[in-house]
């Protein structure tokens, strides 16, 4: 299994390292759009060589966007990635691989605290049933209880992990990884600006006891 770190706390302006700490990829998000539209595009470039140099050699790999109120954009290699199917409660997206036409789901799990990859499996000897075969996954940072027969580390800092047969899609699974988390972040983002929201506009007893607002009362 081999490892994958992240150079800046900000995930989203980040450049994953390799496990000798050797650069691979680099985030860097465009100019987000504001007001009605909302939009967040972030770009995607593979390091094509590292070494000893101080500005290693970039290709630009893929961009990702995301969008409030139009369809959501993942290009690899100037090869649109489509369809991409988010499933609710629990959020999962799935997408069919360009590289091997196999389907694949990112998933949570670990009250959200672990982004899994996972392959779509059809044994034969199970007729129709699905399973899925964990590719990669991923862990924020602080320490993560796993149990006895899990195999899986304990990171102390945020952390992506590629099994055997993850590592020859490395260009597909950066990229659908950092949309997940962009679709997860900003679905926190707006629960959040809902509940400041609504503590803003619910009544609340002031110092003297009337509705609404008192001076100095707690928003968000």
């Amino acid at each position: 299994m081999e490892s994958f770190s992240f150079s800046n706390c900000n995930l989203f302006k980040s450049t994953i390292l390799g496990s000798s700490d050797e650069p691979m990829y680099t985030f860097h998000p465009a100019k987000n759009i504001v007001g009605m539209e909302k939009s967040s595009k972030l770009h995607i470039d593979k390091v094509k060589s590292s070494g000893e140099e101080t500005d290693p050699e970039k290709e630009s790999m893929a961009t990702v966007e995301h969008h409030n109120f139009r369809s959501d954009v993942v290009k690899i290699w100037g090869k649109e990635m489509k369809p991409l199917h988010w499933h609710d409660k629990p959020r999962k997206l799935l997408f069919t691989s360009t590289l091997d036409g196999k389907e694949y789901e990112w998933s949570t799990e670990n009250q959200g605290k672990t982004f899994k990859l996972g392959q779509k499996i059809i044994p034969g000897t199970s007729g129709t049933d699905v399973e899925w075969k964990e590719i990669a996954f991923f862990q924020w940072g602080g320490h993560n209880e796993s149990s006895e027969n899990s195999d899986r580390p304990h990171p102390q800092e945020a952390t992506l992990y590629a099994h055997p047969e993850g590592l020859d899609m490395l260009d597909e699974i950066m990229p659908t990884f950092i949309y997940f988390l962009m679709v997860k972040t900003g679905e926190s983002s707006r629960k959040q600006d809902s509940i400041a929201l609504q503590l803003a506009v619910s009544p609340v007893a002031g110092p003297l006891g009337v509705g609404g607002l008192g001076v100095g009362a707690p928003i968000g």
